[in-house]
């Protein structure tokens, strides 16, 4: 991937009502990202081995974290513990939600 990328030259992945868009991998020690996420209903829930961090970059939403549901909008950071399912869906009113993400290695 190289030591330089812009979100321009990445193809994104779409899975689960969102676009993905990596711009550290697995060649990195940490994998980050940009998410766009469109749906309007919660999706399948995601569930890791490492802890997520987001940063919600523009729009609004919620986000479920376990039997939690909390609005997001731009400027929130919020960190999902591994192992703890979690979902993010759009408001009705906006056309995307759009989150900047890391993981974080469990010590």
């Amino acid at each position: 991937m190289g030591n330089y990328i812009s979100i321009e030259g990445i193809k994104p992945s779409f899975n689960n009502g969102h676009y993905s868009y990596k711009l550290l991998d697995n060649d990195q020690p940490s994998e980050t990202g940009v998410s766009r996420y469109i749906c309007k209903e919660y999706q399948e829930p995601g569930v890791h081995d490492f802890h997520e961090g987001f940063y919600v970059l523009e729009g609004k939403g919620s986000m479920r974290c376990g039997s939690d549901e909390h609005l997001i909008e731009a400027g929130v950071s919020f960190i999902v513990p591994a192992a703890v399912e979690h979902s993010i869906k759009c408001s009705e009113d906006v056309s995307e939600i759009k989150l900047f993400w890391f993981h974080i290695p469990i010590a």
